[in-house]
């Protein structure tokens, strides 16, 4: 009898945290944007996918290796790469941890950027699923610049995994990433 009501009291607590963990494509999408607004850039990396930051930290990874074959890591080093004083410590970093060093360094040297961010009004209108383990979430901002109100719609990827979702990365990002590493090939 006790092994039923443990087996029975496991089976509950199983469903009840995978119930709890799960992210639908709103709740994620919110969770990212309130903690980037928040300059929380910790919280917004855990809401990402982690195979997608795993491709963007081993593409990071990559250019290292490059700039370094070159004799060019010193030059490599800065930014968001300056903490990191080899290629085997990059190596080793976890990528969500390189993702949240990327976004602080990135957004905070913009500080108009942080400041609009941080004021801007965030709505979440909807989704566009593509398949079952792909959709896109449609979000809109309203920033106050220079007096004017300025909207901007945008979409943003999701992927589900375990009936919850994560962010993947835009285009945009993997795009800078390429040509970050046309940049380091010419050094």
């Amino acid at each position: 009898m006790l092994k039923t009501a443990l087996k029975i009291a496991l089976l509950s607590f199983a469903l009840f945290s995978s119930i709890v963990s799960a992210k639908s494509e709103k709740e994620v999408v919110d969770a990212f944007f309130k903690a980037l607004t928040s300059s929380n850039f910790a919280l917004a990396s855990e809401q990402m996918d982690p195979a997608e930051l795993e491709q963007f930290h081993e593409l990071f990874i990559e250019i290292a290796k490059s700039a370094d074959a070159n004799g060019k890591y010193k030059e490599f080093s800065v930014g968001p790469f300056a903490k990191y004083s080899s290629i085997k410590e990059f190596e080793n970093t976890q990528p969500i941890s390189f993702f949240t060093d990327f976004l602080d360094f990135t957004l905070s040297q913009n500080q108009q950027m942080i400041q609009l961010l941080n004021n801007a009004q965030y709505k979440f209108i909807g989704t566009v699923k593509e398949t079952e383990k792909t959709s896109y979430a449609v979000i809109k901002f309203a920033m106050q610049m220079a007096g004017e109100t300025i909207e901007v719609t945008d979409v943003v990827p999701l992927i589900k995994n375990n009936d919850s979702y994560r962010l993947g990365l835009k285009a945009d990002m993997k795009i800078m990433a390429q040509a970050f590493k046309a940049q380091v090939a010419k050094i």
